[in-house]
């Protein structure tokens, strides 16, 4: 019983009811009836309560929860949510899991936990929204209904900033229920989630979910119609189908000035890929005024290929700065775009004799993708590390070692 646990660890601590109602501002008469079990002690009293006492935060939640649930008491659905948001921040799972299952007796209080997540996940609680979310998702993961993919989609947007086997994982189970979701949030779903499938090179999903988004925002959103389009003339150009891609570029370069801006560079990659190498000049000049970054990483690529080391150098010594951060690191989204471009550069500086240089460019591309979890460049990165490590300094090899063991121990690389 929770009222004879306080009186124990009151006495222990020589405390006396008097004392205690003053130390947590609460009424003697009030403190004196929830003892006598005639009343019920808020999350915020017991809180207090342990604090006063010395104990650990949390000491009493057991048995609070026991006095509201196991003893049938009447509590409201706010006060069992705020004793499970205290539970998840002190890592006591158990017993949330205990009380959501009770609430969950009744399923119409599903909406309930729906709602409970959307707030802590408006004010970046995300810890404690997964949870609420999650528990949603369980029970109603055999059903297509709004609530499962409303649950699915705030999972994913939080796995996005987890790592990408995360992201493709829930982006797998949304794709489906997608449908469900209305106006904008539909749209918004479809976008990101297609954004993922695209930096995993998932062709296939990219080109359905792609055709998707088009439908629905052609006469709702041209930007996000533009976006849609773009996706598709990239799928059409890696799968050699030139002449749909050029279809797609021509259709999209209509909407917006800066559409117009990609679909010069887009133009310029198909006509590279068909086999013309001279472009890859004016592709350069393109991206020089453009802002360079914006193509860095397939123009990288490609002067690795096409042996064209004289304009990695040219870009080196006219856009260092710009090149220093490619893209935003800390967007995971945007990171595999990073590596890629780093890893070029290191096989640019390996082909012109400068390996130290080459091993910096390898150990920055493994710590942005021990930071974002890119399993399949951690595998790149450390084929190319292990063919150069004997030109590693003594430090650069302790650090690869210590990345790699790391890579290799949370499976981020095959061997």
């Amino acid at each position: 019983m929770l009222k004879n646990w306080i009186i124990t660890e009151m006495k222990k601590a020589n405390i006396n009811q008097k004392d205690l109602s003053r130390l947590i501002d609460l009424q003697p008469s009030n403190l004196n009836k929830k003892l006598a079990g005639k009343g019920l002690f808020s999350v915020k009293e017991i809180d207090q309560i342990t604090q006063v006492l010395g104990l650990q935060p949390g000491y009493f939640y057991e048995s609070l929860y026991r006095s509201w649930l196991v003893e049938k008491r009447k509590v409201s659905l706010q006060n069992l949510k705020d004793l499970i948001v205290k539970c998840l921040e002190l890592d006591k799972i158990s017993i949330a899991d205990r009380i959501v299952s009770h609430i969950l007796e009744d399923q119409r209080n599903l909406e309930f936990l729906l709602e409970s997540g959307e707030t802590l996940y408006a004010q970046n609680r995300y810890k404690e929204a997964l949870y609420f979310f999650q528990n949603v998702y369980m029970n109603e993961r055999y059903f297509n209904s709004r609530r499962l993919a409303f649950s699915l989609y705030r999972i994913f947007l939080m796995s996005r900033e987890i790592d990408f086997d995360y992201a493709y994982d829930t982006a797998l189970l949304l794709s489906p229920h997608i449908k469900e979701l209305e106006g904008e949030d539909r749209r918004q779903a479809y976008s990101k989630v297609i954004a993922v499938f695209f930096i995993l090179e998932k062709w296939v999903l990219v080109r359905q979910l792609s055709q998707t988004l088009a439908d629905l925002s052609k006469e709702h959103d041209p930007i996000m119609y533009g976006d849609a389009l773009v996706y598709l003339g990239i799928v059409a150009r890696v799968n050699r189908q030139y002449t749909r891609a050029m279809f797609y570029i021509s259709q999209y370069e209509r909407i917006s000035e800066e559409f117009r801006r990609w679909a010069i560079g887009n133009r310029l990659y198909v006509l590279i890929d068909q086999g013309q190498s001279e472009k890859l000049d004016d592709l350069y000049q393109y991206a020089s005024q453009y802002g360079f970054p914006g193509f860095t990483d397939y123009l990288f690529e490609k002067c690795v290929e096409l042996d064209r080391l004289d304009l990695i150098q040219k870009a080196l010594s006219e856009h260092s700065e710009g090149l220093v951060n490619l893209y935003r690191p800390n967007n995971p989204i945007e990171a595999k775009r990073n590596v890629v471009a780093l890893i070029n550069l290191a096989k640019y500086f390996f082909a012109i004799g400068k390996t130290t240089e080459g091993i910096t460019e390898l150990l920055g591309a493994t710590r942005l993708s021990l930071r974002h979890k890119l399993r399949k460049q951690a595998t790149m990165i450390s084929l190319l590390m292990f063919q150069y490590k004997e030109s590693c300094t003594i430090e650069q090899q302790g650090e690869f070692i210590q990345l790699y063991s790391k890579l290799l121990n949370e499976g981020k690389i095959s061997l």
